[in-house]
């Protein structure tokens, strides 16, 4: 536990020190919804309004982790990993604590974007709506950095990127983070379902709006923190013996 923690603090303060990347993660999403909000208000869609202040937020969160495994595939090159294993600790650790550093990064973009619907553009909720949203913004994303550190784990710098913005910005579109999911074509709506984009997007609406959570979004996400947990872990270990 003492050599878990250990490795958490030096992977968040790493992350703290980082700010080129916390500053990308934090003004795309925010510049977007400042865009797409101000139309919005324009032509005085409340609804929409509230749908951008979530979806935009997700968008954020789901940047940050997602560019984290391009990360992790720069400290395996650098030779971090080597490093990793001269320590005593083993690739489950490893798997959680970057997962969990990488989830910690999506924070300031999540915070950002609701208090920018909140201060800026008259979005109303609750307290316990607030905060119900911003806790499953982040928790929800879990599936999603867990994939990145596989990626990160098996894929050269270069591509881990490329890999990384090819899926940000199709998981964005087809998960329906830009538009309901109702605006796409049909056929792409039952792809969309199956996502773990769009039921993370959907949680996090149901949250925001004080409804119950749909049971099959949270089995539809389950299932896909279990798969990316195992693929992680899988890469993680692959990657530590190449390394």
């Amino acid at each position: 536990m003492d050599m878990t923690l250990g490795y958490l603090r030096l992977e968040a303060t790493r992350l703290v020190r980082n700010i080129s990347f916390l500053m990308v993660s934090l003004v795309t999403p925010l510049v977007m919804y400042v865009v797409l909000a101000n139309k919005a208000r324009g032509a005085q869609d409340t609804e929409s309004l509230s749908f951008l202040t979530v979806t935009m937020a997700a968008f954020g969160a789901m940047g940050a982790v997602l560019n984290s495994g391009s990360g992790i595939a720069e400290d395996r090159a650098g030779g971090w990993l080597r490093q990793l294993r001269l320590m005593p600790v083993r690739p489950a650790q490893v798997v959680g604590v970057r997962a969990l550093t990488g989830m910690l990064g999506a924070v300031p973009p999540v915070l950002a974007v609701q208090l920018a619907g909140a201060l800026g553009y008259g979005v109303h909720h609750s307290p316990a709506q607030w905060a119900a949203t911003v806790l499953v913004l982040w928790l929800g994303v879990a599936p999603l950095a867990l994939l990145a550190l596989g990626v990160g784990h098996l894929l050269r710098p270069q591509l881990a990127q490329a890999v990384s913005v090819a899926g940000y910005v199709l998981l964005s579109v087809v998960g329906g983070l830009w538009a309901p999911v109702d605006k796409l074509p049909h056929w792409l709506q039952g792809v969309s379902r199956v996502t773990p984009v769009n039921r993370y997007a959907e949680l996090a609406l149901d949250a925001a709006h004080g409804r119950a959570p749909h049971a099959a979004a949270l089995l539809v996400l389950a299932g896909w923190l279990l798969a990316s947990a195992g693929f992680a872990l899988v890469a993680c270990r692959r990657g530590s013996r190449a390394a």
